[in-house]
Parts: structure tokens; sequence; C-alpha cells
């Protein structure tokens, strides 16, 4: 089942005419862009041409790139997960596009690699036309907003003194 965001998105591609488009795709779903914005910066930072596609590496030097190309110092924080960790975090099971959201945070992004693929995640939410399916994940980028994470507020532990610990305290 593809989702409103990513239909969105791919509707602007096709109407683009812009074949393999997955990175582009990928990139608008995890940092929140749209499609102009996300063709972009891969087109700068990734020489990206119109119609082709781009290796893991390309994209990793274009998303890089994010700070700057929207014009922050700061707002996003890319970590790179290669196969090993990728199994560690999967408990050594095979991480796929249908089982990834169990194991990744769901307060964060991601664009995850499958063989020739790319597939935005957010929300825990996986946002491609892979949703469901059982293609391999060979590489992580996890995108935290450092924005986002500073504006969420921890929660205080209160402990309520009825019950058991409330008769203990009157004895």
């Amino acid at each position: 089942m593809q989702t409103e965001k990513y239909n969105k998105l791919i509707s602007v591609s096709k109407d683009l005419k812009d074949n393999n488009s997955c990175t582009v795709l990928a990139g608008c779903v995890a940092f929140n862009l749209d499609y102009e914005q996300g063709y972009r910066l891969l087109e700068k930072y990734s020489h990206r041409i119109k119609g082709k596609g781009l290796t893991v590496s390309e994209c990793w030097r274009g998303y890089n790139s994010i700070n700057k190309f929207l014009g922050f110092k700061n707002k996003f924080d890319i970590r790179r997960m290669y196969r090993e960790e990728i199994k560690e975090l999967a408990d050594n099971k095979t991480m796929t596009v249908s089982n990834c959201t169990n194991y990744l945070n769901p307060r964060k992004s991601y664009i995850v690699f499958v063989n020739g693929h790319a597939v935005g995640v957010k929300d825990n939410i996986v946002h491609d036309w892979t949703q469901g399916r059982r293609h391999r994940v060979e590489h992580i980028f996890e995108v935290t907003d450092t924005q986002r994470r500073a504006k969420a507020k921890k929660k205080e532990k209160v402990f309520n003194m009825g019950g058991f610990g409330g008769i203990l305290d009157t004895l």
C-alpha cells in the first residue's frame, strides 16, 4: 500500500518525466522536502542527472550536504549504517522493507537502501511501493531532526503514593 505522501511525490516525479527517482523520493520523505527541493539537493551535491539513479555513495555525499543546502547549521544529523550494524540492530535476523519498522526508532527518519532501490521511512511508516515486501536492507541512513528532538519534552516520573506504598508510609 502506498501512502498519500508517497503518491504526491511520485505524481510530481511522473509529471516531470523523471524516472529512477527513488533516491529523490526517499530523501524527500526523510527530510520532509518537496520534490523540487529533493531533486535540486541531489542534482547539486550528488550530480544527479534527470532520469538516472544514484549509488549509495553518491547519495551519501548529497544527503550529507542537507544542512548546507537548506541554510541551517545543524538541523539534521545523519548516520550511515552498514550491513553488520543492520544485522546487529535486527537481532541477527534479516532486515527487510516489510519488517524494518520493527527495528528502527520511530522518532527518527531513515533512507533505507535495498538492491538497486531507496526507500523513505518516517514516523515508523514505509513511504514506498515496496512497503510490505521482503527486499533485504543493505544500507541505512539514519536521519535525526535535531530541532524536532529539542522540542520533545522529557517526561517526569511521578510516583503515586497510593496503594501499598501509601500504607507503608502511614505505619
